[in-house]
């Protein structure tokens, strides 16, 4: 099965990845020659990247998170730096395990991404290969390359490796494989926060079609609901951590207010009051043009995001059959509204990327509208790229 799909589509998955990331090191390294916006980094201990024996284009694919990546190995683990509770320990352990290879912490980092990023989307054009058609998966596969904030996918950031581990999760659900999807959601909720959500809307599609079929109360129910649910022993485990380490099991959550941007999440907000606090701030003008770029694209990324979820969600209420299965939505839904609590759009460009319901209805809507979708993906790409041009530069973007 995998070698027919290896002569039909994989080879083809794999240069068109290979093409991408070779854009995206290309777009890097003219960056860092020509310095268009004048290298400003915004982020703390940039310092350690321009010390590493690398090339500048390849370093600074290591910065933002990708630096509090390092201070957890380089200090062996979380005690000796406040802030760097927020970030969850999968992927500094897994670069921890390459480091033995390569000897250097961006090298790794940027190693797993690639290699995350074309599992990932070779799972998922297959998944979507079986579920629909070839037409469909193809453009799934364009639509997510293009995405405004694809450029995360090769960094030192958590978005490949978590990604790659959500698609698998779910193609072991749809083919019944509860026992990986057990140990595939405890690396996925000890990876990212989101993970948890992931593996809760499993536990409640599992649970719903049991007792839609009148099989709720057997044993093979409760079994397979458990083994699902197991999935939460990553981020169990880390918050028994925090606990034993720091007194404060949510740490993760509570250091949110160290990285600024008005995060709170103590005080949870509405996601109509954060749509209005965005408004407000458009129409009270900007600090900077950079300021103004990002703030427009978080309130427009989040409002499109918003309306695709409403799509696929009336989709599915009208037709009595999502386009997508339950579970996608809910955890779309879910990873989606999670972002927003600490009362800001900030990163959103960053966190929709997982909203794969949406990608999906993007690329079924291109699929019937060529050149609209062309065009699009065209226009999102050229944004991806200066999104990363911003990055390179050291200038937030999400």
């Amino acid at each position: 099965m995998w070698q027919k799909w290896w002569q039909q589509s994989g080879k083809w998955v794999l240069a068109l990845v290979l093409f991408w990331q070779a854009t995206i090191l290309g777009t890097s390294f003219v960056v860092t020659t020509f310095e268009p916006f004048g290298y400003q980094p915004s982020y703390p201990l940039f310092q350690l990247l321009e010390q590493l024996p690398l090339p500048a284009f390849v370093a600074r694919l290591g910065g933002f998170d990708g630096v509090h990546y390092q201070t957890i190995i380089n200090h062996q683990g979380y005690k000796e730096i406040g802030g760097i509770q927020a970030f969850f320990p999968l992927y500094p352990l897994v670069i921890w395990l390459f480091n033995f290879l390569t000897h250097q912490t961006v090298i790794s980092g940027l190693l797993i991404s690639s290699l995350s990023l074309f599992g990932f989307i070779a799972l998922g054009q297959w998944w979507l290969q079986e579920k629909y058609d070839t037409r469909l998966s193809w453009w799934w596969v364009g639509v997510t390359l293009c995405l405004p904030g694809s450029f995360f996918y090769l960094t030192v950031y958590t978005e490949s490796l978590f990604l790659f581990l959500l698609v698998a999760l779910f193609y072991a659900y749809d083919h019944r494989r509860y026992a990986w999807v057990g140990v595939l959601g405890i690396l996925l909720s000890a990876c990212r926060i989101v993970g948890i959500i992931a593996v809760a809307a499993l536990c409640l599609d599992y649970l719903y079609h049991a007792w839609k079929s009148q099989h709720m109360y057997r044993w093979e129910t409760l079994k397979s609901v458990l083994l699902i649910a197991l999935g939460g022993a990553g981020l169990v485990t880390y918050m028994s951590y925090l606990y034993l380490q720091f007194g404060d099991p949510l740490m993760f959550a509570h250091v949110q207010a160290d990285f600024g941007a008005g995060r709170d999440a103590v005080h949870l907000v509405a996601l109509p009051q954060v749509f209005w606090r965005y408004l407000k701030m458009c129409l009270g003008g900007f600090s900077s043009l950079f300021e103004g770029y990002r703030i427009l694209q978080e309130l427009l990324m989040s409002g499109f995001y918003l309306v695709g979820l409403l799509a696929v969600s009336w989709w599915g209420w009208q037709q009595k059959k999502p386009l997508l299965p339950w579970y996608l939505l809910l955890f779309s839904w879910g990873a989606y509204l999670l972002g927003p609590l600490t009362g800001n759009f900030q990163s959103m460009t960053r966190y929709t990327l997982v909203c794969l319901s949406v990608h999906v209805l993007v690329a079924h809507y291109f699929q019937r509208k060529k050149v609209v979708g062309l065009t699009l993906a065209a226009i999102s790409a050229v944004i991806n790229l200066v999104n990363l041009m911003l990055f390179i530069e050291g200038i937030f973007v999400a």
